[in-house]
């Protein structure tokens, strides 16, 4: 299912209309060198599930992150912000997955790194993202 939590929160952030305003880049892992700014990357990082003697005893929370990449740190921070208003607080259907509930974790500081070989730099901002979610039933 991890594949497909991070399908789901791509499909949600391309959707929203607060985010495609400002990029329609949003891809998995990393984004490829060159790549025109700004961007989203999103990848899933554990998964998390309560367990009894008995096995689980609830839907599993995946831990997501969700990082805002932009020339200049007001953009970057822009994107951060409509990637929140898209995600948290989030429940309902996205691509393949019910979620349960979407919610913020918490967001690292904006960090600003120089792409050799140019005269650019990238700023980044780092979001988490709790979802409890199950992939709907296939018919």
């Amino acid at each position: 299912m991890a594949v497909a939590v991070e399908n789901a929160i791509i499909a949600l952030l391309l959707a929203d209309s607060r985010v495609s305003a400002i990029t329609t880049v949003v891809k998995p892992h990393t984004i490829p060198q060159r790549l025109s700014l700004p961007a989203i990357t999103v990848r899933r990082r554990d998964t998390d599930t309560m367990h009894t003697m008995a096995g689980p005893i609830s839907l599993p929370e995946n831990i997501c992150e969700v990082d805002c990449h932009a020339t200049d740190v007001p953009t970057a921070k822009e994107l951060a912000d409509a990637a929140r208003l898209a995600l948290d607080g989030f429940s309902g259907t996205a691509g393949t997955v019910v979620v349960r509930l979407c919610r913020r974790l918490g967001e690292g500081g904006s960090s600003t790194k120089h792409d050799e070989g140019s005269d650019t730099y990238e700023t980044v901002v780092s979001q988490l993202y709790g979802l409890r979610a199950r992939e709907a039933a296939r018919s």
